[in-house]
């Protein structure tokens, strides 16, 4: 789970009404305790029901037990004993929760706090459970009756009197405390207005007590998933029958609720952001319960680039990239010496956040190159990543290391801490690399699989020549590699791929003994398809798992199944052409199951499963909608597929942009069967045949209605059944798309150019001029100096920013970044859009001071470097007011001061001497030219 949190909004005191005021009663939720009214009500009594089979003496002793009571002096229950109003006031504090008084002052005047009944009574007095006889007493010794009894037990269970309510042979005060706890159904005596027993009071008491013991909802969690979606989950208990989620002020939808009580809700996909999710828990129509969590979309992005050695770079992501996009070369770019290095391999971690990219052959050793991810590539949930780059120093001097023997049916595996050179290892030429099992040389096969029909065979289980294990097959029919032996392994000679030599490794493995066959567990049935289930996976023979075999003549015959399902112990084989040979609308036959081994190797038998095959009558009947880009995914309530007999034309789709109108712009170019929902880079799983997937002319910020006509979808029954006309709606909401980033592709080999004091910065879409301001673009996080000139150049994706003349004071690296822009179609920036862009100073050189050192030598100095000519008439020299002939050597063109020299005396101590600067051709070292100015020698 990224970043999420819980946070209950149950409150940390229970507020009860007491005579127009809020008492403070104990650390319990007010929404909990509304709850046990719902327990109450519509259960009859939920915790005495559970216990129904106690005696009141045993739930007297569970009360002691628990601390709740302390029992009586003489240990016995004394439970047909009468009550005082003392003893029953310490019963009422301890089953509410509360901390007995310890102070001195007293509610009542007949309570004194050095009595044993003090700390109880005043307790029970402050949080508004009692309030005395009259005049000021409480009286304590008397005897409590039924009804008092009652009223205390509904207020500490947080019911809500009946106004109103009359009950025959109570007083007209207890009304309303009885019937609320008759509509609850606690265990309560009739004859209200007697001494109430302690028996009586304990079967009260301990109904309340388990109650509210009862949460009607926990463990609240919010877990954000791989595609940007947020999954809740959380437990229900006593009346709960539903449970909704709200993310922010959203309406709430309801979640699946399970039997056991569990519940799991997930939300559409959503843009980077803190999510605030409410759950509501209900009783038929009332709120029972509620919880806050929260959770954080992060943004996609690179959180590290690690060169793994001299081929291999790992690049790992915030979250799981897009398969299909993370194995595009054109994502990454690799430059050295100007040139870029192309991608050999692309691997990709089992939860798809780290990309291991290969170079063969090896980037050399000891060098700079630059790196780069492109924002084509995307998040599993769609998102743009946002574009990165850094340069990356390539260098490897550590050696490999075993990071791990591992074994699998009848493969030993020894990991590496990273890739081997297989050119390295020439097998039993004797020349290179060596691996031998039990002193026996193997030949190193860099193959893509592992052959059942050879003793041994050493192959690389990586894709292309970037390996990180060695793989070593055995037949278990042979005399050396028998189950449960035991096998010496020895490595010499291995190297990584900048030549660090692995240390000679040797190790021992012990084949698993093995001897069960794998068995058929199950076979269900789903219309015309069937799921096999075996009890282990399974391994393939010559490209095949298993092989179904049906009876019927002419339908599927033999069907040799080459992929799985799931866990490798799983297959679904689709027997419609069963039906049609046929033409039966059901279908009993009896299935061959055969051809199948599990990793060890031990066959198994072939089995006979019957089954019935049904006509699906039923039509498809969409779902849901979800944006993936510019794709349109429909999602319906069955393994479906496109009826081909309907145009892709015959879809129709309207679009109302922001300001009401609606086009018909918007067209379906081809479309997909199949989803690939979990991000797995196929659509072979459980229910992404589902999925119908429109790929269109592209979707930008707007709301849409989409008219699917009549059989646009059928199933893969025999009667393929077709969908009705269907229209759906959705909305693309551009402020959350994150799509308008610099644009990265060429423009004078960089995303900003400057020349002098104008930046052209490209994008890769629309701005408004509304939008041309200098809070829109940064250089190190501050905004374009004031007085920058923003305008277009040639379209409305380049900008020109004109920077006031000597702004960038001196050359650097710069982060240039964007802020607040929306493109003309409404999508925003990615996260964080910026590049690093050198930028040469544009402030000319100023005079700092002049210094007469002779009658015929002058020199001058700039804050920085510059060049002159010699002569140079840019440097006008003043003597009392009046120009001195410019007929003068200046030397020092290169440095900071220039020395001006004339041919005969020009300077005396008694004169005012002003050197001034103007004209273009004193220049600094880019060329910019010193700015007019003028200073006072000294001598």
């Amino acid at each position: 789970m990224r970043d999420s949190s819980y946070k209950s909004s149950k409150q940390t005191t229970l507020q009860i009404p007491f005579q127009g005021g809020e008492k403070k009663v104990m650390k319990k939720s007010l929404s909990l305790l509304l709850a046990l009214a719902m327990v109450f009500g519509m259960f009859a009594s939920m915790a005495s029901a559970a216990d129904s089979d106690l005696t009141t003496e045993q739930k007297y002793q569970q009360l002691v037990d628990s601390g709740v009571l302390k029992g009586t002096t003489s240990g016995l229950p004394q439970l047909e004993d009468n009550l005082t109003r003392a003893q029953f006031a310490t019963i009422a504090v301890a089953i509410a929760g509360l901390t007995p008084a310890t102070g001195t002052t007293s509610s009542f005047s007949d309570v004194k706090s050095t009595e044993w009944w003090y700390g109880a009574i005043e307790a029970a007095a402050q949080a508004g459970l009692v309030n005395g006889t009259g005049n000021g007493k409480f009286t304590p010794k008397s005897d409590v009756t039924v009804q008092e009894v009652i009223k205390i037990a509904v207020t500490i269970a947080g019911l809500t009197p009946v106004e109103g309510a009359t009950v025959e042979g109570a007083a007209d005060w207890a009304g309303p405390y009885i019937q609320a706890a008759i509509d609850a159904g606690l265990p309560i005596a009739s004859n209200y207005t007697d001494a109430a027993t302690r028996g009586q009071t304990v079967e009260l008491a301990y109904t309340v007590f388990q109650a509210l013991q009862v949460d009607p909802l926990s463990d609240v969690k919010a877990t954000v998933n791989s595609d940007d979606t947020i999954t809740v989950t959380g437990v229900t208990a006593g009346s709960v029958d539903g449970v909704k989620v709200a993310i922010g002020t959203a309406e709430a939808a309801s979640a699946s609720l399970k039997e056991d009580g569990t519940f799991t809700y997930t939300t559409a996909k959503q843009a980077v952001g803190s999510y605030t999710l409410t759950v509501t828990a209900y009783a038929g129509e009332a709120k029972v319960d509620s919880a806050e969590v929260s959770a954080t979309i992060d943004t996609f992005k690179v959180t590290s680039v690690v060169l793994k050695n001299a081929k291999e770079i790992a690049v790992t992501f915030s979250k799981a990239v897009r398969i299909a996009t993370a194995n595009d070369d054109a994502n990454y770019t690799l430059t050295k010496s100007g040139v870029v290095v192309p991608v050999a391999d692309i691997d990709i971690s089992d939860d798809a956040t780290v990309v291991t990219l290969t170079y063969d052959p090896a980037i050399s050793a000891d060098v700079y190159a630059q790196f780069e991810v492109q924002t084509g590539l995307l998040s599993a949930g769609g998102t743009a990543v946002a574009y990165y780059k850094e340069p990356l120093y390539i260098n490897d001097t550590t050696a490999p290391s075993v990071s791990g023997v591992s074994f699998s049916g009848t493969v030993a595996k020894v990991s590496f801490s990273e890739s081997l050179d297989d050119t390295a290892f020439t097998g039993v030429t004797g020349t290179g690399a060596q691996v031998t099992v039990d002193g026996t040389t193997i030949d190193v096969v860099a193959s893509a699989g592992l052959s059942s029909d050879v003793d041994y065979q050493l192959n690389r289980d990586d894709e292309g020549t970037s390996v990180a294990s060695i793989s070593i097959a055995g037949d278990v029919d042979s005399s050396e590699w028998t189950k449960g032996s035991t096998h010496t392994i020895e490595i010499v000679g291995a190297k990584d791929l900048a030549g660090n030599y692995l240390p000679d490794y040797t190790t021992t493995v012990t084949v698993p003994n093995d001897t069960t066959a794998p068995t058929v567990t199950s076979a269900s049935v789903n219309g015309a398809n069937v799921t096999i289930t075996f009890s282990e996976a399974l391994k393939s023979v010559s490209g095949t798992y298993v092989t179904v075999t049906s009876p019927t003549a002419g339908g599927a015959g033999a069907i040799a199944v080459t992929s799985f399902d799931s866990d490798n112990n799983q297959v679904t084989v689709n027997l419609k052409a069963d039906l049609v040979a046929t033409g039966a609308s059901f279908l009993t036959e009896t299935l061959s199951i055969s051809g199948y081994y599990d990793t060890s190797n031990n066959a198994g038998s072939t089995t006979s499963k019957t089954v019935t095959l049904s006509n699906d009558s039923t039509s498809p009947v969409y779902q849901s909608v979800t944006i993936d880009g510019d794709d349109i995914v429909l999602k319906f309530s069955e393994a479906v597929e496109r009826n081909t007999a309907v145009l892709l034309s015959d879809v129709t789709i309207y679009r109302t942009d922001s300001d009401g109108i609606v086009w018909n712009d918007v067209t379906v170019a081809t479309s997909d069967d199949g989803y690939d929902a979990n991000n797995d880079d196929d659509t072979d799983d459980s229910g992404e045949n589902q999925y119908i997937v429109l790929h269109t002319s592209g979707l930008s910020a707007s709301s849409y209605r989409v008219v699917l006509p009549t059989a646009f979808a059928q199933d893969t029954s025999a009667n393929e059944n077709k969908s009705a006309k269907t229209t759906l709606t959705f909305t693309v909401s551009g402020s959350t798309s994150g799509t308008l980033n610099f644009d990265v592709v060429g423009h004078a080999g960089a995303e900003v150019v400057q020349s002098g004091s104008v930046l052209t910065i490209y994008l890769n879409a629309s701005i408004t001029q509304a939008q041309l301001v200098a809070a829109n673009f940064k250089i190190n996080g501050s905004a374009f100096p004031s007085g920058t000139v923003f305008y277009f150049s040639g379209n409305t994706k380049t900008v020109i920013a004109e920077l006031p003349a000597g702004s960038i004071t001196a050359s650097g690296t710069r982060t240039i970044s964007l802020a607040n822009l929306v493109d003309t179609s409404g999508n925003s920036l990615v996260s964080s859009p910026s590049v690093s862009v050198y930028l040469t100073e544009t402030a000319g050189p100023k005079l700092v001071s002049a210094k007469v050192t002779s009658d015929t030598i002058l020199t001058v100095t700039f804050n920085e470097i510059v060049t002159a000519a010699t002569g140079d008439t840019d440097l006008e020299v003043y003597v009392n007011g009046t120009l001195v002939s410019t007929n003068a050597n200046v030397t020092g063109s290169g440095t900071k001061t220039l020395t001006i020299t004339y041919d005969s005396s020009v300077f005396a101590t008694s004169q005012t001497i002003v050197v001034k600067a103007v004209g273009s051709a004193i220049a600094d070292t880019v060329g910019n030219t010193a700015t007019d100015g003028q200073v006072t020698a000294t001598f």
